[in-house]
C-alpha cells in the first residue's frame, strides 16, 4: 500500500539515477513514484501528476550555456499549483546552489541535497518533508555513497 495516493515526482537527466531513486522510494520506502527525464518534461506533465513531493536535479546540460534544471525549477516555483508541494533540490553544483539558496529558502518546505548524498539522507529528507518534521542536518562529511540495495 503506497504511503500516499499522490506520487512523488523525480526529475533527473540520468535514467540510471531515476531508476535508483525510484527503487529506493518505491520498494524500500513504499512511495508511489513517477519519473521524468529533465530534457523532456514540462510543467504541465508535473501538474497532471498532482505530486505530493518533487525531487529535481539541477543539472547542467551538455551545452554549458543551458541550465535546464534551473529553468524548470523557476517554472515550478512560479506555478501556483505547486505552492504547497515540498521540493528536494539535488545538485553537485555547490556554488550554483549557494547562489540560489536564498531564493529557495524563501519557499517553505524546500530541502537541498548536495551530491553525492546517501540513501539515508535521501529517505530522511523525503520523510521529514512529507511528515512536516524538521529537516535532518547534513553530516559534516558525506563519505562514500551508500549502496542502493540493502
Amino acid at each position: 500500500m503506497p504511503k500516499s495516493s499522490r506520487p512523488v515526482v523525480v526529475i533527473n537527466d540520468s535514467p540510471e539515477v531515476l531508476a535508483l531513486i525510484a527503487e529506493v522510494l518505491r520498494e524500500d520506502e513504499g512511495y508511489e513514484v513517477r519519473t521524468f527525464m529533465a530534457d523532456s518534461v514540462d510543467v504541465g506533465d508535473i501538474i497532471s501528476q498532482r505530486p505530493v513531493l518533487i525531487l529535481i536535479d539541477l543539472l547542467l546540460s551538455p551545452d554549458p550555456s543551458e541550465l535546464i534544471g534551473w529553468e524548470l525549477l523557476d517554472k515550478i516555483l512560479d506555478e501556483p499549483a505547486f505552492a504547497d508541494v515540498p521540493l528536494i533540490v539535488m545538485s553537485a553544483e555547490i556554488q550554483a546552489l549557494r547562489e540560489h539558496e536564498p531564493a529557495l529558502k524563501r519557499r517553505p518546505r524546500v530541502a537541498i541535497l548536495h551530491k553525492p548524498f546517501s540513501v539515508r539522507e535521501l529517505t530522511d529528507t523525503v520523510e521529514s518533508l512529507l511528515e512536516d518534521r524538521p529537516l535532518p542536518s547534513a553530516p559534516p562529511d558525506h563519505g562514500p555513497p551508500e549502496p542502493a540495495h540493502r
